[in-house]
């Protein structure tokens, strides 16, 4: 990790609108800003960034850098998988910062927070 955390059991459970991002993710969604508490669009829905990871490799040419990681549950009840002949694959046809005077959804409220 770089900066923040890792994506937890009570985001799983909860299916919490969370976000963990690759080092170019970040760089490119936020640039000269920090992103740990910042807002992005997935699709449409919106995802608060929790942490950041480390770059990978050298250079370009290393995809594990421009990854976005939700948690399985929110994957699964959000965004279903179209199923191909041989493969299976997710991909988020949009992914933008999002505005900060949006008002998060209810599964992005912590526990104990008042509605």
């Amino acid at each position: 990790m770089k900066l923040g955390r890792w994506l937890n059991d009570l985001d799983e459970t909860q299916k919490r609108d969370v976000v963990v991002l690759g080092d170019e993710m970040s760089h490119n969604l936020f640039p000269g800003r920090p992103a740990i508490g910042s807002f992005i669009l997935l699709n449409g829905h919106r995802f608060e960034v929790v942490g950041t990871l480390n770059r990978v490799g050298h250079g370009d040419d290393n995809s594990t850098n421009t990854r976005a990681y939700i948690p399985f549950q929110v994957m699964r009840s959000d965004f279903p998988l179209k199923v191909r002949r041989r493969t299976t694959r997710f991909r988020a046809s949009t992914i933008s910062p999002a505005s900060p005077t949006n008002t998060p959804s209810p599964r992005t409220r912590r526990a104990g927070s008042s509605p």
